[in-house]
């Protein structure tokens, strides 16, 4: 009897995954979802963030007068038929906050999904802020500018103004590992592995490294 129970159970988690039709998408705004293809108005597809009844997708329209208008677009497992939101900023990412669904724009802009639509959150981060984290408030980087400008380096702050921390980052997007916030720090031609406190920014353990690791987690600090 047991075996038949384990190997019911089993049956049944292979039909579930099998319901979940896979996602894929290219950046010329063809999207597959299970068997059937669609193509999006969108003539250029950079983000895309999966949620359990569908994807999100971040690009650009290109309207009659061959203007780039900055374009996210919906598309549920069940129903392919896109939906599309236009707005005035580039998009920077989706992101989940405090169980919503929020979208991130380059000028640091917050808009909050409610009643089918995108209101603006009274919230605003710092230009070109990437999310790293959002279990107790927003934790978030910026990139240092790719040419040298008054604006300095860049940088790691929580969206409640609790700490803020100088970070030289480009190409190397910062991550939680274990509980920490990891960074890549260049001082001059000099590489160093960091670690800080998520909760208050504080220095933890630092480390000089020779190349970029490809998984900031896979470092172990001594």
């Amino acid at each position: 009897m047991k075996k038949l129970i384990i190997l019911f159970l089993l049956l049944l988690t292979s039909v579930e995954a099998c319901a979940q039709k896979e996602i894929s998408w290219k950046t010329n705004g063809r999207v597959n979802i299970g068997s059937h293809t669609v193509k999006l108005k969108m003539q250029n597809v950079y983000y895309g963030y999966k949620v359990n009844n569908g994807v999100y997708l971040i690009g650009f329209e290109i309207d009659k007068k061959g203007n780039n208008k900055p374009t996210l677009a919906w598309l549920s497992r069940s129903d392919t038929t896109p939906e599309y939101w236009s707005f005035n900023n580039i998009l920077q990412e989706i992101f989940m906050l405090n169980g919503q669904i929020h979208l991130l724009d380059m000028n640091g802009g917050i808009h909050k999904f409610e009643s089918e639509s995108w209101i603006k959150s009274p919230l605003k981060l710092k230009d070109n802020s990437r999310i790293i984290d959002t279990e107790k408030t927003i934790l978030a980087c910026y990139p240092s500018p790719l040419f040298k400008s008054p604006s300095g380096i860049g940088g790691c702050y929580t969206a409640n103004g609790q700490w803020e921390i100088k970070v030289n980052w480009n190409d190397t997007l910062p991550k939680i590992c274990k509980g920490h916030l990891i960074v890549v720090d260049q001082i001059n031609k000099t590489l160093w592995l960091k670690k800080y406190s998520k909760d208050n920014g504080e220095l933890l353990s630092s480390k000089e490294i020779r190349k970029i690791p490809k998984d900031l987690c896979s470092i172990d600090f001594v």
